[in-house]
């Protein structure tokens, strides 16, 4: 899913108990780490290609201090789906992502995470 793509789907899904979703867009691993101690999220969305740290070294970082925080992973690269069993990933999503999966694997996490 294309960023545009993305943030379209995501303004348009409601959680399972009717509410919107907030979000925050980082175009690379590092500036999420940065704001780490400073926002607090429900669920990642990750590439696993991005500049800087690939999403599967930045959900290592993450994993150092939680462990509990569903991280999907969205990519068109199959060859790091085994990799992400090694940070506990949620869920592997393979480019172009339909919404209706999309949305699947979001409503799992969130009633998970209750």
């Amino acid at each position: 899913m294309q960023q545009n793509i993305l943030t379209v789907a995501l303004d348009s899904y409601r959680t399972p108990a009717g509410e919107h979703v907030q979000y925050d867009i980082y175009h690379n691993g590092l500036d999420l780490l940065a704001s780490k101690n400073t926002h607090l999220y429900d669920i990642l969305l990750l590439d696993i290609l991005m500049p800087g740290f690939t999403g599967i070294e930045t959900a290592k970082e993450i994993r150092e201090t939680n462990e509990k925080i569903p991280i999907i992973f969205l990519t068109t690269s199959r060859e790091f789906a085994v990799e992400s069993y090694r940070v506990h990933a949620f869920d592997y999503l393979m480019k172009p992502v339909e919404q209706k999966a999309l949305f699947e694997t979001l409503d799992k996490a969130y009633a998970d995470s209750i």
